[in-house]
């Protein structure tokens, strides 16, 4: 296998165990482990993350067994795979403790890869001192350039009903639970790079939440605060294990007994959206900034729909919606790529916002009968 071959196919990371771990509480720790993974290209000294992978919690145990496989589609030009395990002691209402971490460096031409069962050291956080050995994590990692397309992204779901239900009665939409969703995704760093979309500056309502004012800095804390309320305590988790579960997540965007849009922001790590034209979201100044707790950069934002196909599936239609933001429409096919990258047989259409279809189709829904 030649060194600077490219990393292309699926990753699959076996988290399997660890041995003589240290004590977190007491006489025992209930471990877990972090596992990310980053990217250096040949003749390049940025490292930019691909992914990352939490698994359970094992209780009361030293040696703890996972037996958790990662698996991540890549796509990454020749270079070096990064691979970081941090092992952590859960506790209870106070920070986890940190019992210590690991890194795996891989070529493409390494001896280590497809290897069964690689002992790693555990050692102290850098810049300690004593660099104390704590334990050992067992792993293995395997690329499989022919797999079948798979996916591992963890989602969240939130639901909220109280706040806004004086607006939604008074706004003739039916008493339901309305949601915000937070779904990881994988090689958004290494898609997009250095690029970065900034709040627009031309755009009054961001000049009102962005700017230098006394009552934008309010303003800031107030969106955020919705922000940590609206992604507080989840309500279900799970992971989404192929293309087709991300529409089913939303009930293939039928919401309330009707056709939806929906809102959302790209972040380094994570998807956030809601539903695009609900009562309840009224009163947001901006759902874009709310979404993405007010950080000034996003990588994408705007808003997405699901289409029934001819063959009887779903597609994702999504869009650069955002007055917020402002998206360049020049980078739709990167954020194509990060939505077929993370749903591996979701059919992706990206448009732009000024796409008259998407007006049509927007108001086709607002104006469709409730379905039975």
């Amino acid at each position: 296998m030649a060194e600077d071959a490219p990393w292309k196919g699926l990753l699959s990371i076996n988290i399997i165990s660890g041995k003589s771990l240290m004590v977190g509480d007491l006489t025992s720790s209930d471990p877990y482990t972090i596992c990310t993974v980053h990217h250096t290209a040949t003749g390049e000294n940025i490292c930019r993350r691909v992914g990352n992978y939490k698994t359970r919690v094992v209780q009361r145990s030293l040696n703890p067994e996972w037996k958790e496989v990662f698996e991540l589609p890549v796509d990454l030009p020749p270079g070096v795979l990064h691979i970081r395990f941090k092992v952590w002691d859960r506790d209870v209402g106070r920070k986890s403790d940190f019992l210590g971490r690991a890194t795996l460096d891989l070529k493409r031409n390494s001896d280590q890869l497809g290897k069964n069962d690689i002992t790693l050291l555990l050692e102290a956080r850098p810049g300690k001192k004593d660099k104390i050995k704590s334990g050992q994590i067992h792993v293995s990692v395997n690329l499989d350039p022919n797999a079948t397309p798979k996916t591992s992204n963890q989602y969240a779901i939130y639901e909220h009903l109280t706040t806004g239900l004086a607006r939604t009665l008074s706004s003739n939409e039916k008493p339901r639970v309305y949601s915000t969703y937070r779904i990881q995704m994988f090689n958004v760093e290494t898609t997009f790079g250095d690029k970065k979309q900034g709040w627009n500056q031309k755009y009054d309502a961001a000049q009102k939440i962005f700017g230098d004012s006394v009552s934008s800095s309010t303003l800031r804390t107030t969106i955020r605060l919705q922000h940590n309320n609206l992604y507080g305590s989840p309500s279900s988790k799970g992971i989404i294990k192929s293309g087709e579960q991300f529409p089913a997540l939303v009930n293939n965007g039928i919401l309330g007994q009707k056709p939806r849009f929906f809102t959302y922001a790209l972040m380094d790590r994570e998807l956030f959206f809601s539903e695009t034209g609900a009562a309840f979201f009224s009163d947001f100044t901006s759902k874009h900034a709310m979404h993405a707790c007010v950080n000034e950069h996003v990588r994408y934002a705007g808003e997405f729909h699901f289409s029934k196909t001819d063959k009887g599936t779903y597609k994702l239609v999504i869009d650069n919606n955002s007055g917020t933001f402002g998206p360049d429409p020049n980078d739709l096919p990167r954020l194509q790529r990060i939505f077929q990258l993370n749903f591996p047989g979701l059919e992706v259409d990206v448009r732009d916002f000024k796409d008259p279809l998407l007006k049509k189709v927007k108001d086709e829904f607002d104006n469709s009968p409730f379905i039975k």
